[in-house]
């Protein structure tokens, strides 16, 4: 049977009116998914680029932690200064396939130490860290139809605004996600505890009194001197281990494990913690170039003065032992009316007191004792 050639054109018609909107369908259908998948892409760069601001965070407290250690410690190698008083150490890392597609993840971190971050209760001083984390954006360098989404991220796709420091607007040739994260790190002292051990904490049957007092202050101390009346309950032992032998002793403060227990606790008046753990630092030998001589050992009742000047060779001591009875004493004396003095001691040998032998630190004195052998108090 002939069709007539008017119902062929019509079929024609509209094949192709029905092809043309299938087309449009299909262009519409894929202009959405390729915006959601370019808004999924970006969304995940943009997180991995805090990810990367956050490690920049890690980077510089492990080079702090590091100048902690005696030298040679390593600490802000390949950084270019040493952070200080309005000191930024800067530093670029390059993570070669750590990102989304394997893309290049850059770091950049700055930390310095300025003034207007000493704390003027004890005169720690805080660090500032500040980092940059960039990751690249693969395809193309337009946003998506979220005009919201596209203020949330701020993203550079033809301008950049403070990454391979340079904190001012600039033209780039590749489109990049970049977060930026201000950390204030807070040290941490390694003398929290009265009493800190790495492993089992015995005090079974030695008669021991773990308190605190206060030298500043009148209702803690008397005469700047420990009081047993103004005792103060900050007198905490720790261990990373997993038992503490109290053995009754009494201790006026906290007591905490690292996920373990605690036996003989009848007298601690603190609380018991299970979640303890404090990487302890190693402390080396000073290596002074020049110390005081005038004293090489204390066996009787002896007074070492400390100086105004920290660091001092004129309060450096080099004895070969402490060795205190009876009711001898060693004074480390400050300035009559308390300001301020340091002195530091090495012992070679060990130190020892025994019966009412004491050392005694006067009001103002900041103290540092090292020793190679071993302490007996008892």
């Amino acid at each position: 049977m002939r069709i007539p050639g008017k119902t062929q054109a019509s079929i024609l018609v509209w094949t192709v009116l029905t092809i043309a909107i299938l087309s449009l369908l299909a262009a519409e259908v894929l202009r959405i998914v390729s915006i959601k998948h370019q808004h999924a892409l970006q969304t995940a760069i943009w997180q991995e680029a805090l990810l990367a601001a956050e490690s920049g965070i890690d980077l510089g407290i492990v080079e702090l932690r590091k100048s902690l250690y005696p030298a040679p410690n390593h600490a802000w190698e390949g950084w270019n200064s040493t952070p200080g008083n309005g000191v930024a150490s800067y530093g670029l890392t390059t993570i070669p396939n750590a990102g989304l597609a394997a893309t290049q993840m850059t770091i950049e971190a700055s930390v310095d130490a300025p003034t207007t971050l000493i704390d003027s209760a004890n005169g720690w001083q805080y660090y500032r860290i500040r980092t940059v984390g960039t990751m690249p954006i693969t395809g193309a360098a337009y946003t998506t139809d979220n005009k919201q989404d596209s203020r949330l991220r701020k993203l550079s796709l033809h301008w950049e605004r403070f990454t391979n420091g340079i904190l001012a607007p600039h033209a780039i040739s590749d489109p990049r996600a970049s977060r930026r994260v201000e950390a204030i790190v807070r040290p941490i002292s390694s003398f929290d505890a009265a009493i800190m051990a790495v492993a089992t904490l015995d005090l079974t049957n030695q008669n021991i009194v773990v308190d605190s007092y206060d030298s500043r202050d009148p209702n803690k101390s008397t005469n700047g001197l420990y009081d047993v009346a103004k005792r103060q309950e900050n007198g905490d032992i720790a261990t990373d281990g997993s038992l503490i032998e109290a053995g009754n002793a009494h201790i006026y403060g906290d007591v905490a494990t690292n996920a373990g227990t605690v036996s003989g606790a009848a007298n601690i008046t603190g609380i018991e913690r299970t979640d303890f753990y404090q990487e302890p630092i190693p402390v080396g030998a000073p290596s002074w170039s020049s110390f005081n001589g005038a004293t090489t050992s204390v066996t009787n009742t002896t007074i070492l003065s400390a100086n105004a000047t920290s660091g001092s060779s004129l309060s450096r001591y080099e004895l070969s032992t402490i060795s205190l009875n009876g009711t001898k004493t060693l004074t480390l004396a400050g300035n009559p009316d308390g300001t301020p003095t340091y002195i530091e001691i090495y012992v070679t040998g060990d130190i020892s007191l025994t019966g009412n032998g004491q050392i005694i630190v006067q009001p103002g004195v900041s103290a540092k004792i090292y020793f190679a052998g071993n302490v007996d108090v008892s």
